[in-house]
């Protein structure tokens, strides 16, 4: 199969389509990936890659686009997102006519699948959209009045977009139903295929070694959606004395980390908390051997909380004890595995509670991190994903040859 993917995010940034690519290369198919120069998440264009068009790694070949860098402030970002959907455009119009599929990694923005529905309009070939964040559902932060004339016409546009897709590939089940209704795509489009996990676990034995705290971390974007303050809300309602001492380690950068350590200072909650920035994927099972659980939260007030972020199959992966406040697909899975314990999104009341669970019976970690780990194994692998993700794309091809 000769696969062009359309995504805007690609290596040397760290996003999983990259192991994508490069087990479907291993699997004997022929991939292009049509992306942007790799800027994210500082807004600075790799060194090296400022006029770089084409490159192959790992046996896939890299064709880049001139975009705009994000930078910071909506109309930066806006700016990336449109220049990334223009210059793509025109890009595949200049592409051959012989690949087999167009598979849509769609991240935010949705506007990257309009290059590919130009590649299937003019060859007609088909799309498969792997749909990773519910639009417009995900511009609801920005455009928060939902009857507003710019919120009306933005659905319709994502109406086209998804109803142009020859299928939609959903990571969370929650999602059938908001692309139904709200995008009124039709259900026979829709299949649902979890996100593969990195296996932590190729790094080596990753248990924690007890160093007299209970120690929690958090690994990824620092956002708004990611909703930390509703961790630093529950550490200041959390009573001592406890079990053993305890400290919140958050690693990783983004738009919200400012306002987050002024909650921090402002609840008085500062000796409890670490922020040790952005680290590469090689450094990651440091901070996995440091932890005892890790903290998965998600914002509930819009349908983007119904969201599996991926940071929770590498924590299963990890085999670390999952403690969360969140809803949708991942409460389930972790209510399912039996990989950690869940609060609802937005009650630190609740959150609070679980920690010091977790803290009073540290026994049960181990059970919690095995659990998820054999859940991992069963349906977030790699290998698993790539087999399923494979097959409907086979089965999207017209036959060949």
């Amino acid at each position: 199969m000769k696969l062009l993917v359309i995504s805007q995010y690609y290596y040397p940034e760290q996003f999983r389509i990259n192991e994508v690519c490069a087990e479907l290369v291993r699997r004997g198919h022929k991939i292009t990936v049509l992306t942007g120069r790799p800027n994210y998440p500082e807004g600075e264009v790799y060194p090296g890659y400022e006029h770089l068009k084409r490159e192959e790694h790992e046996g896939v070949e890299i064709l880049r686009c001139q975009i705009a860098p994000r930078k910071q402030g909506a109309v930066r970002l806006a700016w990336n997102y449109l220049s990334y959907m223009t210059r793509a455009w025109f890009r595949v119009g200049q592409l051959p006519g012989n690949f087999d599929a167009v598979l849509v990694y769609q991240l935010s923005p949705v506007t990257m699948a309009v290059p590919a529905l130009r590649y299937h309009k003019k060859h007609g070939v088909p799309v498969y959209l792997y749909c990773l964040d519910l639009w417009p559902e995900s511009m609801r932060d920005n455009i928060p009045n939902t009857n507003s004339l710019p919120y009306r016409l933005l659905t319709r546009w994502c109406r086209k977009l998804y109803n142009g897709a020859t299928k939609i590939g959903i990571t969370s089940p929650a999602f059938r139903e908001y692309l139904h209704e709200v995008c009124l795509v039709p259900e026979e489009k829709i299949t649902y295929l979890p996100q593969h996990g990195e296996d932590m676990q190729h790094f080596g034995c990753l248990e924690a070694t007890d160093n007299g705290v209970t120690d929690f971390v958090f690994m990824g974007n620092v956002g708004v959606a990611q909703d930390l303050e509703n961790v630093a809300r529950a550490v200041s309602l959390i009573r001592t004395p406890n079990p053993k001492p305890f400290l919140v380690h958050i690693v990783g950068i983004g738009p919200d980390l400012e306002n987050l350590k002024k909650t921090v200072a402002q609840l008085g909650v500062a000796d409890y908390f670490r922020f040790h920035g952005r680290h590469p994927l090689e450094k990651m099972p440091d901070f996995y051997r440091l932890a005892d659980g890790c903290l998965l939260t998600l914002y509930a007030d819009t349908a983007a909380g119904l969201t599996i972020p991926g940071k929770l199959q590498g924590y299963m992966s990890a085999g670390k004890p999952v403690i969360a406040a969140i809803g949708g697909g991942a409460a389930q899975v972790i209510a399912q595995s039996g990989c950690g314990l869940c609060a609802q999104p937005g009650k630190p009341e609740e959150l609070a509670e679980i920690m010091t669970q977790f803290m009073e019976q540290p026994s049960q970690a181990a059970q919690m991190g095995k659990r998820g780990r054999e859940y991992f194994e069963k349906h977030f692998s790699l290998d698993i994903f790539t087999a399923q993700l494979e097959q409907q794309l086979e089965e999207l091809c017209p036959k060949r040859g």
